[in-house]
């Protein structure tokens, strides 16, 4: 062969070479791509639509992310002649209309009973009804007041507040979160497991689970005596929904069962033949069935009740818990799971967690401003979704000095469990059930 002809150009080339050698690279590629979908680096390389078809091959849906839930009071300053209407399917919103949220139910302030609806304290006549945000996300999850705008024109009312956060709003889950619950299916393909126990529960609400831990009879965490095989399944996550209940008394009660739990504290909103009692509070059931369906939380009436009089009442309660066992009950999953074994679910133990510590911030920076971000990191370390979870008060000093611009010198005074505690300042681990969380009560930030 003569080495001076040119083999790659000219028509020949062109032609009938070129093409071959384009669509062998092409193929090649291909296959290096096909090899790595079936192996460790499935992530880097797949699709979304290639992550959400594997998904699907074992029974895992992409969690498409949650919207926010808040209760609002629509409100009137005069007492109505005519009644007035709140139409389900109305848009509210926070002041500069960029959140909207849809009204989730119809309601009616009726003039012939209109002292029902009288708020003393505020004097405005009001009913309260539940709204739902237009999306899901986690930037709907806003703060008390903020939503405060009719978007639908309503001359019934002359505004509308919400008086509690708006919660449980949360984005759609991320494709390696995805690739991760795939991943952990490999783990739980045995229902008749433990590890199968745990995949139920953390795959069916995946936007709401954030962990899972099982209890065995054999663990000193484990309280209760059944009389079968039993297993004690505990939830970090919430899912808050709005129960309304009334309850006509028949003389002398001071306290009334809920009938939804494990209630939230803090939630309830009651009124005694219309006229709102400040003072009473939730009480949580303390024994073996706390924080499950089948607690006993109960409602405390600062007076008790008479005869005839009429007791109605809102509360937020944890739904996840309720949905959750529905998936353990034999009519879900048959008799077969675990043998019939008797599965409860409880919402997760909640360790509350003391801080205090004094901080210097530097002259030339803002000492409300980066007080806030210390806030925040502390916020975000003690606040522990994770069972198990161990913390370090070096970690968070650390994270701070590190992160938040400014603070100069940090001394913690104290970083301990507010309930139980050796020293002021120690390594925290929580137990199997338990997560964390800032105590608001005991959380002390000084400034030097």
């Amino acid at each position: 062969a003569d080495p001076t002809i040119e083999s790659r150009s000219g028509p020949v080339y062109n032609i009938m070479l070129q093409p071959v050698s384009n669509e062998i690279s092409r193929i090649e590629t291909e296959q290096d791509r096909i090899n790595a979908l079936y192996s460790l680096q499935f992530q880097e390389v797949a699709t979304i639509d290639e992550t959400n078809a594997l998904a699907t091959n074992f029974g895992i849906q992409r969690a498409p992310g949650v919207k926010a839930t808040v209760v609002v009071f629509f409100f009137r300053f005069t007492r109505p002649n005519q009644p007035a209407v709140v139409r389900r399917g109305s848009l509210i919103s926070n002041l500069d209309g960029t959140l909207q949220y849809i009204v989730q139910e119809d309601a009616i302030i009726d003039p012939t009973n209109a002292e029902a609806f009288f708020n003393a304290a505020r004097r405005t006549y009001e009913v309260a009804v539940n709204a739902l945000a237009v999306s899901p996300g986690e930037n709907y999850n806003v703060p008390a007041f903020r939503i405060q705008t009719l978007v639908t024109a309503n001359s019934d009312f002359d505004g509308v507040e919400s008086r509690s956060p708006a919660t449980g709003g949360s984005e759609q889950e991320t494709q390696s979160a995805e690739v991760a619950r795939i991943r952990q299916r490999f783990a739980g393909l045995n229902t008749g497991s433990i590890d199968g126990i745990k995949f139920v529960a953390a795959n069916s609400f995946p936007e709401y689970v954030n962990d899972v831990a099982v209890i065995q009879p054999a663990n000193v965490l484990f309280i209760r005596a059944p009389q079968t095989p039993a297993l004690d399944v505990y939830i970090a996550g919430t899912n808050s929904e709005t129960v309304r209940q009334s309850y006509v008394g028949i003389g002398g009660e001071t306290q009334i069962i809920l009938a939804s739990p494990p209630a939230i504290v803090g939630s309830l909103i009651m009124s005694i033949n219309g006229v709102v009692d400040v003072d009473a509070v939730i009480v949580p059931d303390s024994g073996i069935y706390a924080g499950s369906v089948r607690a006993q939380d109960t409602a405390l009436l600062s007076s008790p009740l008479d005869a005839g009089d009429v007791a109605t009442f809102s509360y937020d309660f944890n739904r996840l818990v309720f949905d959750v066992q529905q998936d353990y009950e034999p009519t879900s999953v048959g008799d077969s799971l675990l043998f019939g074994t008797d599965i409860l679910v409880f919402q997760a133990e909640i360790a509350p967690i003391t801080v205090e510590m004094s901080i210097r911030v530097a002259s030339s920076f803002d000492v409300p401003r980066t007080t806030d971000q210390v806030q925040n990191v502390v916020l975000e370390y003690v606040n522990q979704n994770v069972f198990g979870f161990t913390l370090f008060p070096e970690q968070l000093r650390e994270q701070i000095l590190t992160t938040v611009q400014g603070v100069t010198s940090l001394d913690l005074q104290q970083f301990r469990r507010t309930d139980l505690s050796l020293r002021d300042v120690e390594i925290i681990e929580m137990d199997d059930n338990e997560i964390s969380r800032l105590d608001d009560e005991s959380f002390t930030l000084n400034i030097r």
